[in-house]
């Protein structure tokens, strides 16, 4: 796992619902919802798909925000269900 840059950080945006339980996910005008744990599960399932992965490619795969997914990713860390490669 790796980090790359952004070649737009304007355009991504990272908001927080009323309830507090999902993310709003903003980019070039478009949104979804997810909850966090949907999200987790989605990174999860991509890692076990492609193997190894960096954060912009998850971002880009999954249409999450970058932010979400560094965080995602170090909670999946410390779960030991992930591992980063140096």
């Amino acid at each position: 796992m790796s980090v790359n840059e952004v070649e737009n950080p304007e355009s991504i945006e990272m908001k927080k619902s009323k309830d507090q339980s999902a993310t709003v996910f903003t980019i070039d005008n478009t949104s979804m919802e997810v909850s966090k744990d949907e999200a987790k599960k989605m990174v999860l399932k991509l890692f076990k798909q492609k193997g190894e992965l960096d954060y912009v490619d998850i971002a880009e795969a999954l249409d999450l925000n970058l932010k979400l997914v560094v965080e995602i990713c170090a909670d999946l860390e410390q779960e030991n269900r992930i591992e980063e490669i140096k």
